[in-house]
């Protein structure tokens, strides 16, 4: 048993949810892209399309049981508001009250209990790049450590 990578665990969940990666997969020239990022967020050469990053606030410390608790904040992207909503609406749909999934992970089981959603959507505008993307934030729980 080891301890999980929530970030990791978080991850391999949205992939696993097929309309999700259809909807923020894209051509970037001759190669297919999914668009989706885990931390340290969008790479430095990325450019606007439907895509989203995710990032972790931390959670409470919890003593009592080896349930993790933490909250992740969710930036997604379109080309337009109308398309940001679009990828925030198959985010929801993958999350919201989500339940106990089993995912395989390095050759380590790892459970995922749970998901709410605690904030969001906000309709923001990126200062710099003056693009349009959807805020929202979800608190995950999950067993803390791997499944022998």
């Amino acid at each position: 048993m080891s301890q999980v990578d929530s970030a990791k665990l978080l991850y391999a969940v949205l992939a696993s949810d097929a309309s999700l990666v259809a909807e923020v997969t894209n051509v970037v020239g001759e190669d297919v892209v999914l668009d989706m990022y885990g931390p340290p967020g969008l790479p430095t050469e990325w450019a606007i399309r439907k895509g989203f990053f995710f990032l972790g606030g931390g959670g409470p410390a919890d003593d009592k049981g080896p349930i993790g608790k933490e909250t992740f904040d969710f930036y997604c992207y379109g080309d337009d508001a109308a398309e940001a909503r679009s990828v925030y609406r198959k985010l929801l749909a993958c999350l919201s009250r989500k339940k106990h999934a089993r995912l395989t992970i390095d050759g380590e089981t790892h459970i995922f209990q749970y998901s709410q959603k605690l904030s969001g959507p906000q309709d923001r505008t990126e200062p710099t790049e003056g693009w349009q993307y959807v805020f929202c934030s979800f608190m995950v729980h999950f067993i803390e450590t791997t499944l022998p």
